[in-house]
């Protein structure tokens, strides 16, 4: 009988402690697995953006390159065909921020332009 009463009153203290620990292991674990999914997803989502933000920048910079050597070429035109480049010419042809206005520009400077204040009212009024 001292068996009965000794089992009955330990083993449920026994069994509570034993779901106590589960859980408390099985949270620890969860957290644990929880930050290294964590720390997985947070790697792989910065290397995309990552990659995203260098392909953004690298067209970024391949368009102030075009931007640059388009600017230079209107000021060499004008230059060639003018013999000067006026401050007012190159202000204008420095503000330009689409590669397609620089190239009407020195396509006008090339073929329709009559002297430097076509040009420059050109640029003033219907380029940028």
């Amino acid at each position: 009988m001292e068996n009965d009463a000794f089992y009955e009153y330990f083993a449920p203290k026994a069994e509570q402690a034993g779901i106590k620990k589960g859980i408390e292991q099985g949270i620890e674990q969860g957290i644990e697995q929880g930050i290294e999914r964590g720390i997985e997803q947070g790697i792989e989502q910065g290397i995309e953006q990552g990659i995203e933000q260098g392909i953004g920048i690298g067209e970024q910079k391949k368009e102030e390159t075009i931007l640059r050597s388009q600017r230079e070429a209107v000021c060499s035109t004008v230059q060639n065909r003018f013999g000067s480049v006026p401050v007012i010419l190159t202000q204008a042809v420095d503000k330009a921020r689409s590669i397609d206005s620089l190239v009407d520009m020195r396509v006008y400077a090339l073929t329709q332009a009559n002297s430097l204040d076509d040009l420059v009212s050109y640029a003033r009024n219907c380029v940028f």
